[in-house]
């Protein structure tokens, strides 16, 4: 148990960046299953409008999370590992900045509404934003040692 906090509370300040990795990591696995999970109209339409292939999104959310992740380990074990984060927290925010704009234009435009997960994804954006300040005073903070 003591490794497990131990590992916990090394990863307190980049807790975010594991969720979000993690977050993409379980879309990809999602997309991947069998059938169509974006053919849902409203939600997922204006990603099928942009041409946006499952497949394609489930292979790009998988590599960007396992890189993620793997860059997360070795933070903390290799200088220029801050330098990483910030290049995977500015993906990140893209990512999620298109999702939440994807899914609130497929909702407006069907629905007439905004789907909650519109929200959701946006929180996700900004929290990445706030990572790559993080990450940038960890970059100097390495910098200066």
């Amino acid at each position: 148990m003591t490794g497990a906090f131990n590992i916990l509370r090394h990863n307190a300040d980049r807790s975010i960046e594991w969720f979000s990795s993690i977050v993409m990591l379980n879309w990809a696995f999602i997309l991947s299953l069998p059938g169509e999970t974006m053919a849902v109209e409203g939600t997922f339409s204006e990603f099928n409008h942009y041409g946006i292939a499952e497949e394609r999104l489930a292979v790009v959310l998988a590599l960007v999370g396992a890189v993620r992740i793997v860059v997360l380990w070795i933070n903390g074990r290799w200088p220029r590992g801050p330098l990483l984060r910030i290049g995977g927290c500015v993906v990140g925010a893209m990512i999620w900045g298109q999702v939440a704009w994807l899914m609130a234009l497929g909702t407006i435009v069907d629905r007439g509404i905004v789907a909650t997960g519109t929200g959701v994804y946006a929180m996700l954006a900004i929290a990445e934003i706030l990572s790559i300040y993080k990450a940038a005073f960890d970059a100097r903070y390495e910098r200066g040692r």
